[in-house]
């Protein structure tokens, strides 16, 4: 038998790669309806996108988690959590109970919620 017609083949749709570019399309899609349709200022609109692309690529990862598919790269979850998408984070590691464990991935994620609430703080005070 030739070993390689036996080998299972990979399927495109559970790429992180291709479920990434799919999370990024709702959100930007969620972000034109909020804005375009809803009438929302842009910065809510965005904040509500970012955290439901973070929400999506945390519920693949977690669903991926015990199967041998490709999982969601951790920078790739820091990065949305940077973008604004801290908050979908810290739900899905509740409700999911996704990257509860390690500790790593709660001390860089009390990082971002503290550089966010400064941030947040300051332009606060900046604004009045």
């Amino acid at each position: 038998m030739n070993p390689i017609m036996h080998r299972p083949a990979r399927r495109l749709a559970h790429s992180p790669k291709v479920f990434s570019f799919a999370a990024l399309a709702v959100g930007a899609t969620l972000f034109g309806l909020l804005v375009l349709r809803a009438r929302w200022h842009a910065l809510w609109a965005y904040l509500v996108a970012v955290n439901a692309v973070e929400l999506l690529l945390c519920a693949y990862d977690k669903l991926i988690a015990g199967s041998r598919g490709v999982r969601v790269p951790e920078r790739l979850l820091h990065i949305v959590a940077l973008l604004g998408g801290s908050p979908a984070l810290l739900a899905a590691m509740a409700f999911f109970r996704h990257k509860s464990r390690k500790m790593s991935f709660k001390v860089f994620l009390v990082v971002v919620l503290a550089l966010q609430a400064a941030a947040v703080a300051g332009w606060m005070r900046w604004v009045r």
